[in-house]
């Protein structure tokens, strides 16, 4: 399984292979290269659903909102693969 970030750099990869090919698709550069990472985030790896799934009892007690369980997924999807 790939993490993450190997996720987010595959998406951004194919989009300025797109570009070269195909020229500019009609947006910016840089929103195209976000919209394209933002999509490989779509589905949360299984590190990141673990996160939060290790914490459910306690982000429900504390009332934590959905941006905040959002976060908690994002902070584990950049520490994936990363060395201590």
């Amino acid at each position: 399984m790939t993490t993450m970030v190997e996720r987010v750099a595959q998406a951004i990869n194919e989009e300025q292979h797109q570009r070269h090919m195909f020229g500019n698709r009609g947006m910016p550069e840089h929103e195209a290269l976000a919209r394209a990472a933002i999509e490989a985030m779509r589905e949360p790896t299984d590190e990141m659903f673990q996160a939060v799934c290790a914490q459910l009892d306690a982000l429900d007690k504390k009332g934590f909102t959905p941006k905040e369980w959002f976060s908690r997924m994002v902070d584990a999807a950049l520490k994936e693969g990363k060395l201590a």
